[in-house]
């Protein structure tokens, strides 16, 4: 070899040694060669350990918002869908990731990932979950609800039967129970919220008293029905659930009762009722029957422009078409509602049968004006000068004809005549009972 300054370069070999790394090629070397000398020279080729990327997806946003984060192998904390190098690990148990523990939220088990192929990557999600829960309870029986029983929990605000409070912390809570008069509450006690489930459900019972308490019968009669099957009247105590049997368990002291509505027949009046401790306290309601109306309103045109009916004395504006059905037999007033362009039918008196169904009518009249057009020259009208409002029908010129027109804003217009030059539209505004005269003159 020549003497003098040479470069000494490598080939590089592909594969792995033991399929767990890769070989790196040394760097060229440069090397001084003397005259009458040997060089002996002497490299290695490094062997790189094997490394890969690794990603995390934390959730929810309200866990990542709150700082969570997660790291690989005791390493540094990341944020959700940050990556991490995964360096050579021969751990037959792998690689560790764990997430970092934030107040409100349960922290994730560690978990560990591994790696059985080249490149080492991969990427897994992880879910924290709320440190806290919600809990609803369930009062019985609905007597109890309806005179007052309500609960709450760690001495908070009471809560009405079926609310839920959120925002629990897990561990150990205590829910209490109103007193209310006739009844004993369940006893306080304990109850322990855990984040199996995001809402924890409880039934509580409240226990008449024994001496604070009575039994109602009610007597419901559908007058003039014996024996046959008609839609029996319901009643309730103190806006409580419908029913028909006897109710026990009731408060004693002074309470309303009230009665369902049902079409065709009179609703009883609420009559206060006396609850005698420890007795039976009777009630007697009588269903008649009673009228029904029913009232229909002409023409479409008035009903499309608002027309509405309604019984004096009552506030709801009812449509054409629509009936009462429960009204106490007797005499009425039909009234209408009054609307633009239009003349209001005048009240009616009407007379319900007990059982029977009366029908009225009430007509509206669109209000209007008249319109009288004369045509001139006498030759344009012998063939066919014609006059027309809206695109109505064709009408000869007449200066004393008049013609009633609704009220509102209209166009007279003239027909197209050969030989002729027909006059130009004239628009007009026509008012309740005045009267409007135009002339139209034709050119040829």
């Amino acid at each position: 070899m020549a003497v003098g300054n040479h470069t000494v370069s490598f080939k590089a070999i592909t594969g792995s040694w033991n399929h767990s790394g890769t070989w790196q090629t040394p760097a060229p070397k440069i090397v001084t060669v003397n005259e009458g000398q040997d060089l002996a020279c002497a490299f290695e080729w490094g062997f790189v350990q094997p490394s890969g990327v690794y990603e995390v997806i934390l959730g929810p946003q309200g866990a990542v918002s709150a700082g969570a984060q997660w790291r690989l192998d005791n390493g540094t904390w990341l944020n959700s869908g940050n990556t991490t190098i995964v360096p050579y690990n021969p751990d037959p148990f792998g690689y560790k990731i764990e997430a970092k523990a934030i107040a409100g939220w349960i922290t994730p088990f560690p978990s560990y990932s591994i790696f059985t192929s080249e490149p080492r990557e991969g990427y897994q999600f992880i879910t924290y979950e709320p440190d806290s829960r919600g809990l609803s309870v369930t009062l019985f029986p609905e007597e109890a609800n309806v005179a007052g029983a309500q609960w709450a929990v760690d001495g908070g605000e009471w809560q009405n039967s079926g609310s839920t409070v959120y925002d629990l912390p897990i561990g150990i809570h205590y829910l209490s129970f109103k007193p209310i008069a006739g009844w004993t509450a369940p006893n306080t006690h304990g109850v322990a919220i855990s984040g199996a489930v995001p809402i924890q459900r409880y039934a509580e019972t409240y226990s008449p008293s024994d001496y604070d308490v009575g039994t109602l019968w009610v007597s419901v009669e559908m007058q003039g029905f014996v024996n046959q099957i008609v839609t029996t009247g319901q009643w309730r105590v103190d806006n409580g659930t419908w029913r028909s049997e006897t109710l026990g368990g009731i408060p004693a002291g002074e309470h309303t009762l009230q009665f369902s509505t049902v079409w065709g027949w009179v609703t009883p009046e609420s009559q206060p009722v006396t609850i005698d401790a420890n007795g039976l306290s009777p009630a007697y309601a009588t269903y008649t029957q009673a009228g029904q109306l029913r009232v229909t309103i002409s023409p479409q045109e008035a009903i499309v422009a608002g027309a509405k009916w309604r019984r004096q004395g009552t506030a709801e504006w009812l449509n054409s078409g629509d009936s009462e059905g429960s009204l106490p037999p007797g005499a009425y007033t039909v009234e209408f509602l009054p609307i633009t362009d239009w003349t209001t039918p005048q009240a009616v008196d009407v007379d319900l049968s007990a059982g029977q169904l009366t029908q009225e009518d009430g007509t509206y009249q669109r209000q209007a004006g008249q319109v009288a057009v004369a045509i001139k020259p006498k030759a344009a009208r012998k063939v066919g000068a014609r006059w027309r409002i809206d695109d109505g029908a064709w009408r000869k010129g007449s200066a004393t004809k008049f013609y009633d027109v609704p009220v509102g804003s209209h166009m007279i217009d003239f027909k197209t005549i050969t030989g002729w030059s027909r006059p130009a539209s004239i628009p007009i505004n026509v008012e309740e009972g005045g009267s409007i005269s135009k002339n139209g003159k034709y050119t040829n």
